[in-house]
């Protein structure tokens, strides 16, 4: 007798091999190859977790991912901001992966990398000296020079540089840990001061010391500014467009005041 042709049957034969194959694997990394899924047209922004900068527990993922936003969108272009939460990830989706622009440092990458790049600044860190007052009789300051601070104990994370402390006879110790951790450090009086940008002390101890947040002071005088920047890679196909969109976007927010009031909305948060 001739069997009728059953074409669902035929599919679902197929979809049975293939699911039960031991050879098929399936991607479980963080992201997959963005070229199989997306339109040409998606410009990415990859960003790692900096807050209150750049982050996933503020609204608008931070300060910078907000105002890099609204300045695309002042300009009349549409980007996807991407966290992709480590350091190492964002830079290999830049470089590697030779996507359109990231947020970050220029201490971010090599020598080498930094030719591809373009920075354009969209918030200006500004360091401060943070120390815990409860541990000193008087408050703690410094006036541009750190043999003011000869004798005190100053404490960084793991990388840190910390050769022009020792030069300047202070006595440093690395924490192991994170940036909550080098703080409790500071309360605990295991150091005496520490370096961060002033609104990422303030968020960090809003954070995790709300009850103890006055009891940590701040040295009047800065002690580094460095920007926070888009980082626009040269290899990208339409660079040059989306820079100068960018830049023009940016002009617009930081005229029409937006700039200012996406800042003070977080300072206040």
């Amino acid at each position: 007798m001739k069997q009728k042709f059953n074409f669902l049957d035929v599919i679902m034969g197929i979809l049975i091999v293939v699911l039960g194959a031991p050879w098929v694997t399936w991607a479980t990394g963080p992201r997959l190859t963005p070229q199989l899924f997306e339109p040409e047209a998606t410009i990415k922004i990859f960003f790692y977790e900096y807050p209150p900068l750049t982050t996933f527990e503020m609204t608008n993922m931070g300060i910078c991912s907000e105002i890099i936003q609204e300045a695309f969108t002042a300009a009349g272009v549409t980007v996807t901001l991407e966290n992709q939460v480590v350091k190492p990830l964002a830079v290999y989706s830049l470089i590697q992966e030779n996507a359109a622009a990231m947020i970050g440092m220029q201490s971010d990458f090599s020598e080498d990398e930094l030719k591809q790049l373009v920075f354009m600044p969209c918030y200006t860190m500004r360091g401060r000296f943070f120390y815990y007052k409860p541990n000193h009789k008087k408050e703690l300051q410094w006036y541009g020079k750190l043999d003011n601070l000869e004798g005190y104990t100053y404490g960084a994370l793991v990388g840190e540089d910390l050769t022009i402390y020792k030069k300047a006879g202070i006595k440093t110790l690395t924490v192991t840990g994170d940036l909550p951790a080098l703080f409790s450090n500071l309360q605990d009086g295991k150091i005496d001061f520490l370096s961060m940008a002033d609104i990422r002390g303030e968020w960090f101890l809003q954070k995790y010391f709300p009850d103890e947040k006055d009891d940590f002071g701040k040295m009047e005088a800065l002690s580094w500014e460095a920007p926070f920047s888009i980082v626009f890679n040269k290899k990208h196909p339409r660079f040059k467009e989306i820079s100068t969109a960018f830049s023009k976007g940016s002009q617009k927010v930081k005229q029409n005041g937006r700039y200012d009031e996406i800042i003070k909305k977080h300072q206040k948060s």
